[in-house]
């Protein structure tokens, strides 16, 4: 099934990715079932993220884009270090 590009979801994703003049979009797209899934795209086409869950509404995928793209200041735990 191809995609459906929403032309508000394929811009730059951040600053990094605007200075080097690298391209990643965002892809909302519709699965076999009819749900709502969305997927972040490197420019060489490779899959950096996906939703990993279907939404019935268009809206609550956007919503899940919007939280990715809003997640640029977590923190990154090692979870090696976790385990005891």
């Amino acid at each position: 099934m191809s995609a459906i590009v929403d032309p508000c979801c394929t811009r730059h994703f951040s600053s990094q990715a605007r200075n080097t003049g690298m391209t990643m979009r965002f892809e909302l797209y519709r699965d076999a079932g009819g749900a709502w899934r969305w997927r972040l795209r490197a420019t060489n086409g490779n899959v950096l993220a996906d939703s990993a869950e279907g939404y019935a509404r268009r809206e609550d995928c956007e919503h899940g884009i919007a939280l990715v793209k809003g997640s640029q200041a977590a923190s990154v735990v090692d979870m090696t270090l976790k385990i005891a």
